[in-house]
């Protein structure tokens, strides 16, 4: 008689054929490009539908088990998109050791939404951090830029060593035999002691780029390759804010300290890289600093679901993680794509990249939308729900009142930030001599569009998942009047990058 399938044999299966197929793919994709992007997108297709797969055979997920489905889904879908996106950013270096270090990465950051015991996680975390130290130093590692060993051996020092001692921590509580026996949302830790909670908070803050251990980020993002910055940004400092959210599921007892830890440290660098993201002159470390802001509006969500028990909270931090997820990895490819063909990233050289790569200004526009959150984008999706969230609690106390007074200086801030990253694209008329790229890479464009079309997508079908208590017809009519309406006024703004930005401006009078 066959024994019945289980989930942790799906699993397994899952992840073996789908490493196989995508990391066959990476190394054959040099001499074989098409071969090789086809078992790429196969396997990371294939890890992409184990939700769906599990929710058929096994039932609805628990609330914390949702959470590892949607960043499976996400994190297998810009992975995708990275992936392919890299194929043409290796000509850069002329190698295709990028491409397997890439894919590699990428695989063992979805490794760690996947695992389903304390051990499995632990495992992977451990392999994401080592390969994403690699990707960090990869220019030092090939004798293009030494400054990058610094950048690595901070990540090592403020990123990881924290993290793993909170892992560690968790792994002594647990036993290493419960460890590989007792699903992690199973344990029933006692994490009543308040140093030892905030000992593994700080850990998991500082993979979130959350203060006081925040100032690895900036360095790393800004001074990895384009793709490897996609999937840090995008998807790895995720790992941080899915363990803060995971941990509470962990225990039995949670210390009090934990949501103050969290909503504490999260609205000091929620200002802080709302600041910095809006004076830096490096596009990559404009998006970089904008990451720790928005990773603290996350913790600050966390903290606050915890204090009060509100489900909206914990439906607005799976908004936010999916939409930053998105827009951010569509904006490190975008910086990659002005980087790769106009050899800068000064904001004060850009300007004119609307009249290169119109479709490229589009894939931008819409990113940046998502991050400002114009409806009907993810974004805005993520910033409905935690207005909503915040409103309903807003007279039970001074910690609300002030949380929304952070988060609105928090979107304010990415205002600023995004219609300045944005003028990069739009922001000149000029045409220096310095535009006169090479062949446009279209691969790397068309990734970006992907990227930011999900976030104008996602929203249809993730809303009725991830929020309860709105009424879905309003909500509905909301997203969908509004995407009519983007999607005209993108059509006539491609018409007018294509054709207007490429012409002399003349003022008065007929034309000579």
């Amino acid at each position: 008689m066959n024994a019945p399938l289980t989930y942790d044999t799906l699993r397994y299966v899952v992840i073996a054929v789908s490493a196989a197929t995508v990391l066959t793919g990476s190394y054959i994709s040099w001499r074989h490009k098409t071969a090789g992007a086809s078992l790429r997108s196969a396997g990371y297709l294939l890890l992409a539908s184990l939700p769906l797969i599990s929710t058929y055979l096994f039932g609805a997920p628990s609330p914390i088990q949702l959470v590892s489905y949607l960043m499976i889904f996400i994190a297998s879908a810009i992975s995708l998109i990275v992936s392919l996106y890299t194929s043409s950013y290796v000509k850069k270096y002329g190698t295709n050791s990028l491409q397997l270090l890439i894919d590699a990465f990428a695989l063992s950051i979805i490794g760690v939404f996947v695992a389903n015991y304390l051990l499995e996680f632990v495992l992977f975390w451990l392999l994401a951090e080592a390969i994403g130290f690699f990707v960090i130093v990869y220019d030092a590692l090939i004798g293009r830029e030494t400054r990058a060993w610094r950048a690595g051996l901070r990540y090592l020092a403020i990123s990881m060593i924290p993290a793993d001692v909170g892992l560690m921590t968790l792994l002594a509580l647990a036993g290493l035999g419960r460890a590989v026996t007792v699903p992690m949302f199973n344990l029933g830790l006692d994490l009543s002691n308040q140093v030892i909670v905030t000992l593994v908070a700080l850990g998991f803050m500082a993979k979130a780029a959350i203060a006081p251990l925040h100032f690895w980020l900036a360095d790393a993002h800004s001074i990895a390759p384009a793709p490897g910055s996609a999937l840090l940004s995008g998807v790895m400092v995720k790992m941080g804010v899915y363990a803060l959210l995971a941990l509470p599921y962990m225990a039995n007892v949670l210390s009090s300290t934990y949501w103050i830890v969290l909503a504490v440290f999260g609205a000091i660098t929620t200002i802080y890289g709302g600041l910095q993201a809006l004076v830096q002159s490096d596009i990559k470390r404009i998006l970089a600093y904008s990451t720790v802001s928005h990773t603290s509006e996350m913790a600050i969500l966390i903290g606050l679901f915890l204090l009060s028990g509100n489900d909206v909270f914990f439906a607005a931090v799976i908004a936010y993680m999916v939409a930053h997820a998105l827009y951010k990895a569509g904006l490190f490819m975008d910086s990659g794509f002005i980087e790769f063909h106009l050899h800068t990233r000064d904001i004060n050289k850009l300007g004119f990249v609307s009249r290169i790569a119109p479709s490229e200004t589009l894939a931008a526009l819409l990113a940046v939308m998502s991050l400002i959150g114009i409806p009907p984008t993810m974004g805005f999706l993520a910033k409905l729900i935690t207005l909503l969230a915040l409103a309903d609690n807003i007279m039970f106390g001074v910690v609300y009142i002030g949380a929304l007074a952070v988060i609105l200086a928090g979107m304010v801030l990415a205002l600023g930030y995004g219609v300045r990253y944005l003028l990069v694209h739009l922001g000149s008329v000029e045409n220096p001599e310095t535009e006169k790229p090479g062949r446009i890479e279209h691969v790397m464009s068309e990734a970006v569009m992907a990227a930011a079309a999900l976030g104008l997508i996602l929203p249809l079908g993730l809303a009725p998942i991830i929020v309860s208590r709105l009424a879905m017809p309003v909500l509905y009519l909301v997203l969908g009047v509004t995407l009519m309406i983007v999607l005209v006024i993108l059509a006539a703004l491609n018409d007018i990058l294509k054709r207007g930005r490429r012409h002399t401006p003349w003022l008065g009078g007929a034309a000579p």
